[in-house]
């Protein structure tokens, strides 16, 4: 599975004219099949889960 950059993606599918799911499928297919992408890594389950606490406000004794 390859993820892409959303940005990129965007900025290339809004050249063109008709704007339809169908479409953006094929748009998508299309810069895969020539290389157009930009791959962003993907932070693993244990990676995000370490990270709540931490965005939630949770310090380490637990408190807010």
């Amino acid at each position: 599975m390859i993820c892409i950059k959303t940005s990129h993606t965007k900025a290339f599918l809004s050249a063109r004219v008709n704007k339809a799911n169908r479409n953006d499928a094929r748009g998508i297919a299309q810069m895969i099949r020539v290389n157009l992408f930009r791959p962003v890594q993907v932070k693993t389950l244990t990676s995000q889960k370490l990270r709540i606490p931490i965005t939630t406000g949770y310090g380490v004794h637990g408190e807010r």
